[in-house]
């Protein structure tokens, strides 16, 4: 017999992977026999219980202050294991109380743990839906906020790691399997994902516009962005990358909408196919009884069908909320981001971009290849003068990057060429160095690309080596800087 325990700051995320788990075999506890009681049942009685202890005697609370009522709280939940023997995997889920996990866990040693977490980007998307003004205040404070909980979370996933698995909430939801690979590796249990709507899915991608502008944001508070590698290095089914290499923020945007657009015709024709069900009913009705008889089947065949079509338009009314509730998201984020715009925009080519012509990250930067002319998708920006520094840190020949263009290409496709000034570094190998230059932007900017041209690449397999990939300069970071 496995028993799984979900928990989790965030309860949106709990729920989400507890249905995912359900999906996987696993039943829901059942109430105990004698009192039926479940284990949220138990949680209020042992709160209430310290609150009495804590109100009738003037002393700190310290963790052996419960001890005399512990024989009875094993009682309850004893009573509680009796009532799921019959299961061969069972359990719950609980957000908000995770200081009573070690009960459980000392309670039974067979218990595991599945921990469940969200970004800081998907933290403040929940925080901030609705709320008209986004300050910069308010923004720290959630982050804020998410840091204290992800530590608590961490702090008790090291404390039981052998027992626990640390997942995203969201990837889980996406993709089960890794729920179930993780699962198995830790544990040796094996489940299998139930089949699922791959057409929802496919239907409800995380909107692109408001996670890129939210990492952005993010970038700001760098301990925020620490603890979140932390927790992505930590976890055994981190969250999906939030990179789109082959699409720019503003196509991002535009599918989003179409998508909306698209959620909404569909749940208009639902709509009509039941108007016209209806009517097909209310016509037989009035034909009379002999006539009723005669078409019992092809009522009854109606009534499957209306039946149906009120599925169907529930299900694109939802899609159409979440369509709407993420274009609302994202517009204030976007607003937040042109009233608050950071004076230095910092783009780490080690971690997941925006852009085109580029080789995967490497722990000193990308190489540009294998084609001669790479892009970089940027965030909205202000009108005014601009600084741009390139932190290179190889290049194949010096002379591709004496020979390099960069230029500004705006969102109606013009392109503005930005003068470089090359500074190599002193030490015989010249490198890392940095390529600098400045450019003046009349107008605002909602969607912008950094283009650099290469004069040429070539390939280490030419000269004796094994690298078969075309490569041109390794770029580390941009630095983008408003004077």
């Amino acid at each position: 017999m496995n028993i799984f325990l979900v928990a989790g700051p965030d309860p949106h995320a709990v729920q989400s992977v507890w249905q995912t788990l359900q999906g996987l075999g696993v039943y829901e506890v059942s109430p105990s026999h004698r009192d039926g009681l479940l284990p949220q049942d138990i949680h209020q009685m042992m709160g209430e219980s310290l609150v009495e202890i804590t109100t009738a005697v003037d002393v700190e609370i310290t963790s052996d202050t419960p001890k005399p009522m512990r024989a009875a709280w094993r009682e309850l939940a004893a009573d509680l294991w009796l009532a799921n023997l019959q299961h061969p995997m069972w359990g719950w889920h609980m957000s908000n109380t995770t200081h009573l996990l070690d009960y459980w866990l000392d309670f039974d040693p067979h218990i595991l743990l599945v921990l469940a977490y969200n970004t800081p980007a998907e933290y403040l998307q929940q925080q901030l839906l609705g709320i008209s003004e986004i300050s910069p205040q308010l923004v720290e404070k959630h982050l804020e906020q998410w840091s204290f909980t992800t530590e608590t979370l961490l702090a008790q996933y090291y404390a039981a790691s052998p027992r626990c698995v640390l997942v995203h909430s969201g990837t889980v939801v996406y993709q089960p399997g890794l729920l179930s690979e993780s699962m198995s590796q830790q544990w040796g249990i094996q489940l299998t994902p139930a089949a699922t709507d791959q057409s929802l899915l496919a239907a409800t991608p995380p909107c692109g516009v408001d996670q890129y502008l939210m990492t952005q944001i993010i970038s700001s508070f760098p301990a925020t962005g620490e603890l979140l590698q932390e927790l992505e290095a930590t976890a055994h089914v981190p969250s999906y990358s939030g990179s789109h290499p082959e699409a720019s923020v503003f196509q991002l945007w535009t599918q989003h909408i179409a998508a909306q657009q698209q959620a909404q015709l569909q749940a208009t024709q639902a709509s009509e196919k039941i108007t016209q069900f209806r009517t097909q009913l209310n016509q037989a009705r009035t034909e009379g009884d002999q006539k009723l008889v005669a078409l019992t089947d092809a009522y009854e065949s109606l009534l499957l069908q209306l039946d149906e079509a009120q599925q169907e338009t529930e299900h694109y009314f939802l899609l159409n909320q979440n369509a709407t509730e993420q274009l609302q998201v994202a517009q204030q984020v976007s607003n937040f981001w042109q009233r608050n715009a950071p004076g230095v925009i910092t783009v780490n080519l080690c971690n997941d971009i925006d852009g085109s012509n580029w080789y995967h990250a490497e722990d000193d930067g990308r190489w540009a290849g294998p084609g001669v002319v790479s892009t970089l998708q940027m965030p909205p920006v202000l009108a005014g003068y601009y600084v741009v520094e390139l932190m290179i840190q190889d290049a194949m020949q010096p002379e591709i990057v004496v020979g390099m263009q960069l230029g500004v290409v705006s969102d109606v496709g013009s392109v503005q060429s930005i003068d470089l000034v090359h500074d190599f570094s002193q030490d015989s190998s010249l490198y890392p160095m940095v390529s600098s230059g400045a450019f003046d932007l009349a107008t605002q900017h909602h969607s912008w690309v950094l283009q650099m041209s290469l004069p040429g690449n070539h390939c280490p397999a030419e000269a004796g080596g094994n690298d078969t990939r075309r490569l041109g300069l390794k770029l580390k970071t941009l630095r983008l800087s408003r004077q």
